[in-house]
């Protein structure tokens, strides 16, 4: 299938998604929202047991001309598509996201978390398909196809004759739910937001944890403000101070010994929570 995919034209494309969307042994789908790149843009599966291929029809006004940017090494860094259309009239440099830099990370995700437990690994192929002129797209398929060896990239600019046609948005799929193809775009999902939940939790953790050590700084630098105070008194509570001094560090020994055996998030959370109120208690007690 992903053969065929390669060796597709501006001439050829539409045609041939119109039929591989009718192809009964390939599950075709229009997913919205179908990775955290592509929000709000037309993408289109096929999938058969062994390999899936990722579309993207990414229009922009007609006669648009677009540079690519090539630094694409790092494919966590955000590239952009500069429009030179009216590049030697205007000194505006209009830009945007790079759709190859959505959908390689779109293709990133599918292979990673379909693959996780496959023993046979699918291959993945992601397909641009855009009626911008990339002014310089020679480079950019080198640069593309040499992100990642396992994920290969075609890239169809110039396609106006295609997005002429009025059914471009709305081409024939296949959602077959007894197709294998289904049964691997379903796991995606389900890893996804399992994915994101997991993020948001660490997310979650990690500024729980920032306000906890502020809270804990704070109620430190108010313990030094009532230390100086009370060096002040009477040396007859030296004795009884020491003795605080060792239940309070046995109190915090005894605290981190029990944080680090939690078994989840939520243990941790709970545990923080009332060692800040029992700090917050100590100090409205002194």
């Amino acid at each position: 299938m992903l053969n065929v995919f390669k060796r597709q034209t501006p001439e050829t494309i539409f045609r041939f998604l119109s039929r591989m969307g009718q192809q009964a042994d390939v599950y075709s789908a229009h997913p919205e929202s179908l990775c955290p790149t592509l929000e709000d843009k037309c993408v289109y599966v096929y999938v058969n047991e062994e390999e899936l291929a990722i579309v993207m029809i990414d229009e922009v006004l007609e006669g648009t001309k677009e540079k690519a940017d090539l630094e694409l090494s790092n494919p966590l860094q955000e590239t952009l598509f500069h429009n030179v259309t009216t590049h030697y009239q205007s000194g505006s440099d209009e830009k945007r996201v790079s759709p190859i830099w959505q959908l390689f990370h779109a293709a990133m995700s599918l292979r990673e978390l379909i693959n996780k437990d496959l023993e046979r690994p699918l291959q993945v192929h992601a397909m641009l398909i855009t009626n911008s002129h990339i002014v310089n797209v020679a480079d950019l398929r080198w640069t593309a196809n040499l992100l990642d060896a396992g994920i290969g990239m075609t890239i169809l600019h110039d396609c106006q004759t295609f997005f002429n046609q009025w059914s471009v948005l709305r081409l024939p799929v296949n959602q077959d739910f007894f197709l294998v193809g289904s049964s691997y775009i379903e796991s995606y999902k389900r890893e996804l937001a399992e994915k994101r939940r997991r993020e948001k939790e660490e997310q979650d953790d990690d500024e729980f944890s920032r306000l906890f050590r502020e809270f804990l700084e704070d109620d430190d630098d108010n313990d030094s403000d009532e230390d100086d105070i009370d060096d002040i008194d009477d040396d007859d509570n030296d004795d009884d101070s020491s003795t605080d001094d060792i239940q309070l560090d046995a109190a915090a020994a005894d605290f981190k010994t029990r944080l680090a055996a939690c078994r989840s998030s939520e243990e941790r959370k709970l545990l923080l929570i009332r060692y800040a109120k029992r700090k917050v208690a100590q100090a409205g007690m002194n």
